[in-house]
């Protein structure tokens, strides 16, 4: 649902831009690359999210990532989920917006 809701509301700026959407559920990342699931509320989802796709002439790019990389997904499971120095990403959310905004010098 997630990914469905920020199409729909960021819509505007997603003109000729390249997407890629980030989730961290190995059967999200597979029904959405494949365009298709047996389950009738997601096969909905996914269809939205493929209409856009073409409304806005771009594919979008589907890349799953770990639950730990996903800062709500530790405290919605009420654990604690710590990554090693090695493989932390500090994340400028500023940076990223602007730039997929197409905004960058």
């Amino acid at each position: 649902m997630a990914v469905v809701a920020a199409v729909k509301k960021f819509t505007q700026w997603l003109e000729h831009r390249n997407i890629v959407i980030f989730t961290d559920n190995e059967g999200v990342h597979g029904a959405f690359v494949k365009c298709r699931t047996e389950n009738a509320a997601g096969l909905r989802l996914i269809e939205v999210a493929c209409d856009a796709e073409e409304v806005l002439g771009r594919m979008f790019w589907y890349e799953r990532v770990p639950s730990c990389s996903n800062p709500a997904d530790g405290p919605s499971r009420e654990v604690s989920c710590e990554l090693s120095p090695e493989t932390r990403l500090k994340v400028e959310p500023d940076l990223i917006w602007t730039w997929s905004l197409g905004r960058l010098p």
